[in-house]
């Protein structure tokens, strides 16, 4: 289903476009052999409303969810992305109201697309 197809985009017309992205990545020195122990597995996101001159500037990307890597070889990246969608389908159905200047606004919106290095949307799309 397509941008244009979606029932949310549909009914409101300011909904609002998350772009998700997942990444791991070392705490430590890349070049020792030791990473996998501090490999951090991280979700960011951003919006895909802005004008594309702000989509660029590393202050709109904003962190969703941490994890160590180990961590989520124990369990699955499902327990690392159930917050996450539990609180997309929320902002789907019931919105959030944001307060400015005197006035109310409410947005809805939804994922509107995932990306990621190759391991990492490998790893989320098994």
């Amino acid at each position: 289903m397509g941008f244009q197809n979606s029932e949310l985009f549909q009914q409101h017309l300011t909904a609002l476009q998350i772009e998700l992205y997942f990444d791991e990545f070392t705490l430590t020195n890349p070049l020792r052999n030791r990473g996998g122990r501090y490999k951090i597995a991280a979700v960011y996101f951003k919006l895909g409303n802005l004008e594309p001159k702000h989509k660029s500037k590393l202050d709109v990307i904003q962190l969703v969810a941490l994890a160590r890597s180990v961590d989520l070889k124990k369990c699955s990246l499902d327990e690392l992305f159930k917050p996450v969608i539990d609180d997309v389908k929320k902002f789907e159905s019931e919105g959030i109201v944001i307060r400015c200047c005197g006035r109310e606004y409410l947005f809805h919106g939804t994922i509107s697309f995932m990306t990621g290095d190759n391991l990492g949307s490998h790893a989320v799309g098994k």
